[in-house]
């Protein structure tokens, strides 16, 4: 007769029988434990889901920090043409300075009544005064003053643009100021021939652009102006 081993209540089980409960009890167990492990996983998730800003767990908070600090460092520019009070026209401006140097595309420089009339529009709706200092007459690179004391500048992006990478603009398009608008880079050392001096070394962009969009600043997707 098959040797026993006593068991709850005083059964008995055959030994051979014990030998196959062994494992049936650990899967049993090692199931009831993951069981239990699994129930709490759906109170955790939302914690994780809640996280604090700038975690890996929020993603869209990090990119709407690195848009407003762009934003911050863009002003909508809108300047006179020529000696005509009525026409205006509107572009971008990006400050890279903290002395308030202002980088634009093809503003004209003011003319007669309109010397002082080139305005300069922040993120918060202030207006402040802008002065003309210099252009590029091939390219149309503008350099203004602004005196403000509160717009920090646009910082620089700490890596290279990569192709197909995304992007984001912040310009103002017809006099919508600080609108942003997303694209990708669609090509690099990009070389085109500008009046008698070629330029090499752009960026090729795929993104909505508008009138007004003339100077708008190209950011990666962490704020670094490109």
């Amino acid at each position: 007769m098959a040797r026993t081993v006593r068991l709850l209540q005083g059964s008995r089980v055959p030994a051979r029988s014990l030998l196959l409960i062994g494992p049936a009890v650990l899967a049993l167990a090692v199931g009831i434990v993951a069981r239990s492990w699994w129930s709490r996983l759906p109170a955790e998730r939302p914690a994780l889901a809640m996280a604090g800003p700038g975690t890996i767990a929020d993603p869209e908070h990090r990119l709407a920090e690195a848009i407003d600090r762009a934003r911050s460092s863009t002003v909508a520019i809108e300047y006179g043409v020529g000696n005509s009070s009525a026409s205006r026209r509107v572009a971008t401006g990006v400050v890279v300075s903290d002395e308030g140097d202002v980088i634009s595309v093809r503003v004209d420089p003011p003319e007669g009544r309109d010397r002082d009339s080139i305005l300069a529009r922040d993120a918060s709706g202030h207006r402040h005064q802008a002065r003309w200092v210099a252009a590029d007459p091939e390219t149309g690179l503008t350099l203004l003053k602004l005196e403000a004391d509160h717009i920090r500048p646009i910082r620089p992006s700490t890596r290279a643009a990569v192709l197909g990478a995304a992007v984001f603009l912040v310009g103002n398009p017809y006099g919508l100021a600080h609108s942003v608008s997303r694209g990708h880079v669609s090509g690099l050392a990009r070389r085109v021939e500008i009046g008698p001096r070629p330029l090499g070394g752009l960026i090729q962009l795929q993104a909505p652009l508008h009138p007004g969009d003339s100077g708008a600043l190209l950011a990666d997707m962490q704020g670094g102006w490109l």
